[in-house]
């Protein structure tokens, strides 16, 4: 019996030491270096500060394909209701590339068009809203660029709304994060990239039903004929953390990949440029499991939390609190070093009036002297150029007359000693006269 129990132990023991080493190779396999990632340009963010946590080739000049469709999408859906009706011109019916076969005068809503360009990646559909914003696609393109720069791009230009090829049309992985960012935090184009099918009804000019399917397989793909070899075993490309974003393919692009995750607290978006066959969905699950398994997420503050209080050089010189604008948060390796990790408020210059809810500053994260994370920091309350306005803060509960108070004593102090000086200037100039 005792034998018995003697091996019984040993081998809950072996199993227990085999699962505990299985489990240490696996968290091992999460760490990615640059030669890990096949694809030329690869970039990972934190989808809600932009905090990069990976990158190779990230500033190099990449084709982006399809994936500028997400610069359309965004700028479309900042200019229109979803309702609004769209009348096709006579040009974008002849558009090459991947199209859902629009006709010159057929009816569609917005909503329908966002759809057929993020979900069908609709060359025609995304020429058709170029035109219909700006007239023609070259004045589109002109807006584009102007998006992209204001959504703080250094390297990209855009000559298209759809990526078809062209020598001059091009971006960065940085840049194309930086814009998938930006498109992360609008609701509406985030609950369309979700999806992997839709379907666009009968319309004035066609009697059928149009059914899109997304070209996406992170959404749904378990087919055994498409397959990822991904780190030494042949998986689904189906990928449950993934929630949306854009594919691409060009001959001079290759293969392009938008990827945006989320596990608990965490939102990733990995970008994937000149990719060669299915190594646009390795690479990019191999960067959104590495996120997810060797960042931790700490959070400073809440959305509209007290950050620090200011003093500004008004009459009374006042004090107003500094708010952060969105969740401040930022991804740390799991074996980070606390005392290198260090934080500052930066004021900006201060020029009143100041409206409410104004960024007058950021709360800055640094690692190791190096800033990993950028949050802006807003007013609690509106500043005129004279007196703070007093019903918005706990700080001004002074009655409005009791500012007025200030005012007219400082005003009679000024006075008095005017008249002062005037009198002295008088007897002076009187005594002299004599």
């Amino acid at each position: 019996m005792k034998k018995i129990t003697t091996l019984l132990m040993i081998l809950i023991l072996s199993m227990t030491f085999s699962t505990i080493a299985f489990n240490s190779s696996i968290n091992e396999s999460y760490q990615i270096s640059k030669s890990d990632i096949i694809s030329e340009g690869a970039i990972l963010i934190n989808a809600d500060t932009g905090q990069i946590l990976f990158k190779k080739n990230a500033h190099k000049k990449l084709y982006p394909a399809s994936t500028t469709k997400i610069l359309t999408a965004l700028i479309i859906a900042e200019n229109y209701d979803l309702n609004d009706k769209v009348i096709i011109d006579s040009e974008s019916p002849f558009t090459i590339g991947s199209r859902i076969y629009v006709h010159e005068d057929e009816i569609f809503t917005v909503e329908q068009l966002l759809n057929a360009l993020l979900i069908d990646s609709a060359n025609d559909v995304a020429n058709a809203l170029a035109i219909h914003h700006s007239g023609s696609i070259e004045a589109f393109a002109e807006l584009m660029n102007e998006k992209a720069k204001a959504l703080g791009t250094l390297n990209s230009n855009f000559i298209n709304p759809s990526g078809l090829d062209n020598a001059d049309h091009y971006t960065t992985a940085s840049d194309l994060s930086l814009i998938a960012k930006a498109f992360y935090k609008n609701e509406l184009l985030m609950s369309i990239v979700k999806k992997s099918t839709y379907s666009i009804p009968p319309t004035n000019k066609i009697e059928e039903t149009r059914y899109l399917k997304s070209s996406n397989k992170f959404l749904y793909s378990t087919s055994n004929n498409y397959l990822l070899d991904y780190r030494g075993q042949q998986i689904f490309a189906k990928f449950d953390l993934v929630n949306g974003m854009k594919t691409g393919y060009t001959d001079m692009a290759n293969n392009c990949l938008i990827t945006s995750a989320s596990s608990g607290e965490t939102n990733l978006i990995s970008v994937i440029l000149n990719a060669t066959g299915r190594n646009s969905y390795t690479d990019s699950r191999k960067l959104i499991e590495y996120g997810f398994n060797e960042f931790s997420l700490k959070t400073y503050y809440s959305k509209n939390d007290f950050v620090k209080e200011i003093e500004i050089n008004n009459f009374k010189k006042s004090k107003i609190d500094l708010l952060s604008e969105s969740e401040i948060n930022v991804l740390l390796k799991n074996n980070y070093d606390p005392t290198k990790l260090t934080t500052e408020n930066v004021i900006h210059d201060i020029a009143l009036p100041i409206e409410k809810e104004s960024v007058i500053g950021e709360f800055n994260i640094y690692y190791d002297k190096n800033l990993i994370a950028s949050s802006p920091l807003i007013s609690s309350i509106s500043v005129d150029n004279s007196l703070l306005l007093t019903e918005e803060t706990e700080h001004f509960s002074e009655d409005n007359s009791m500012n007025y108070l200030v005012f007219i004593g400082i005003f009679l102090k000024f006075l008095i000693a005017f008249i002062l000086w005037r009198s002295i200037i008088t007897l002076i100039k009187v005594k002299f006269d004599r």
